[in-house]
């Protein structure tokens, strides 16, 4: 829709994303249906939380083998799923 240029040129951009809980899904989802970072670029995530079982009813990309987890690593694996071509690194301090 946008042309390829314009595409080429999203997937080689970096992107960093800072908290990966109810909005963060949302947004990763976004990013990976339009492949951004699916190119040369990618796509960082951090998120200092660990994912609770009160979690699961208000962010999709979670699941209950989660809780306990920190959101961008399990973001990585589903929207990894998703888009096979999207470089994905996790930060997650505690």
């Amino acid at each position: 829709m946008l042309g390829r240029e314009v595409q080429r040129r999203l997937e080689a951009q970096r992107y960093f994303l800072v908290g990966s809980g109810a909005i963060g899904c949302e947004v990763l989802k976004i990013w990976a249906s339009m492949g951004l970072g699916a190119g040369s670029g990618a796509i960082h995530v951090t998120d200092m939380d660990m994912i609770e079982k009160s979690n699961l009813n208000r962010q999709f990309l979670f699941r209950p083998k989660d809780v306990g987890v920190c959101p961008p690593t399990t973001n990585h694996h589903t929207t990894h799923d998703t888009q096979h071509d999207t470089t994905h690194t996790t930060h997650a301090s505690l």
